[in-house]
């Protein structure tokens, strides 16, 4: 069954919003997701494939640069057919106009989703200073404080890292500058893995065998890490069908063991002891590892 999302401003008139990653989950699992205005799509618009009538819930991330989502972050939808019209509040980061420098904008939040007003951040760079793409970064301590929003605006050197210092936080929190003239507050300081890339794409292997298989984790940050860099959150990787192969993690890698033959997908996933820390427009982790095993 298809359903088809379409995604408009909060303008007068309203008008349609392209780049709108929409996610539609049963439960925990994802089921399908498309890109308003993508491909064959009509402006603002998405149509997506369900399995059956249901009630599904549906998750909303911006994949346009220098722009994200205030609202909504998930809503339920009761799939039958129809045309489901979405008001999306968007709001735009300012970019940095120094090409060696990343613009931090947004909104700071405490656990209760409360705005952090008025109160002082502290960016202190690690050292000693970086070398990156041949170049030696540097930077001082920078201090900035929210507004009476919960607001912040700083630049930060692009790809360098930071322990980031809040009254909030019970120890200070490294963060890594993406490379990139922008970025959310939010996104910076607790990244979320949004898909993974398994180095190669598919295997065949022998029943009896193990394969080595590297993985690198994009993060709603925009920097591509390792497993060993994620810093709150902790990935599993789960074989379909679930016996015949065993998925364990090695280092920034997956390691796989055969016990049968057949075909099969590797899909990661968010544990479930780190799960409870996921923004609701993150959604679930996409990729996926095709094995056949002989």
């Amino acid at each position: 069954m298809d359903i088809t999302v379409y995604c408009q401003d909060t303008e007068a008139p309203p008008a349609a919003v392209d780049g709108v990653l929409v996610r539609i989950y049963s439960g925990v699992t994802l089921i399908t997701s498309g890109t308003t205005g993508e491909g064959v799509n009509d402006p603002g618009e998405v149509i997506l494939t369900v399995p059956s009538a249901a009630t599904y819930v549906a998750r909303f991330s911006m994949s346009t640069p220098g722009y994200s989502i205030v609202s909504p972050a998930e809503l339920v939808v009761a799939a039958d057919g129809d045309t489901f019209d979405i008001d999306v509040e968007l709001y735009e980061h300012d970019v940095a106009l120094d090409a060696n420098m990343c613009r931090v904008t947004g909104f700071v939040y405490d656990t209760f989703g409360q705005p952090i007003r008025n109160r002082p951040l502290v960016f202190q760079p690690i050292a000693p200073p970086q070398t990156i793409a041949t170049r030696r970064a540097y930077d001082v301590a920078r201090r900035v404080s929210t507004d009476a929003n919960g607001e912040i605006s700083v630049d930060l050197v692009r790809a360098l890292h930071y322990d980031v210092s809040l009254e909030e936080f019970e120890t200070p929190r490294e963060v890594i500058v993406p490379d990139r003239s922008w970025v959310g507050v939010a996104d910076l300081l607790l990244p979320v893995p949004m898909s993974v890339t398994f180095d190669p794409t598919s295997v065949a292997m022998a029943d009896g065998d193990d394969e080595i298989v590297a993985v690198t984790v994009l993060t709603s940050d925009g920097v591509t890490r390792d497993l060993s860099e994620l810093l709150d959150f902790e990935l599993e990787f789960l074989a379909s069908p679930t016996s015949g192969l065993e998925v364990s993690i090695s280092g920034d890698s997956i390691l796989l063991s055969a016990s049968a033959t057949g075909s099969y997908t590797v899909t990661p996933a968010v544990t479930d002891d780190t799960k409870d820390l996921i923004k609701p427009a993150a959604g679930g982790v996409s990729g996926s590892l095709s094995v056949v095993v002989t």
